[in-house]
C-alpha cells in the first residue's frame, strides 16, 4: 500500500508513459478522420442550403435570405457559446 502511494506523490516528470507510438498514430487518424468528414458535410450542405431556405419559405427570396441570416447567426452564437464546453 505504501508503494502505492509514492507512485502517486513521485514528480511527473519521472511517470513513464503508457501509451505508445501505435496508440498516438490512431488517435491521430481518428482526428482526421473527423475533421475530413466534417468540412466533406459543409461542402455538401454550403452550396445547396440557400436553395433549400428559399424554397422553404415558398419562394420568396428576401424571406429566405432573412432566415438563412437567422440560421447563420443561431449557429455562431451557440459556437461562441458552447465551444469552452467542449
Amino acid at each position: 500500500m505504501l508503494n502505492n502511494l509514492t507512485e502517486l506523490t513521485q514528480d511527473p516528470h519521472h511517470v513513464e508513459t503508457t501509451v505508445g507510438p501505435q496508440a498516438s498514430r490512431a488517435a491521430l487518424a481518428f482526428i482526421f478522420a473527423t475533421v475530413f468528414f466534417d468540412t466533406l458535410g459543409f461542402g455538401i450542405i454550403i452550396p445547396v442550403l440557400p436553395g433549400f431556405v428559399v424554397s422553404f419559405v415558398g419562394g420568396d427570396t428576401a424571406a429566405g435570405a432573412e432566415v438563412f441570416g437567422l440560421f447563420g447567426t443561431v449557429w455562431a452564437l451557440m459556437q461562441f457559446l458552447f465551444a469552452p464546453l467542449l
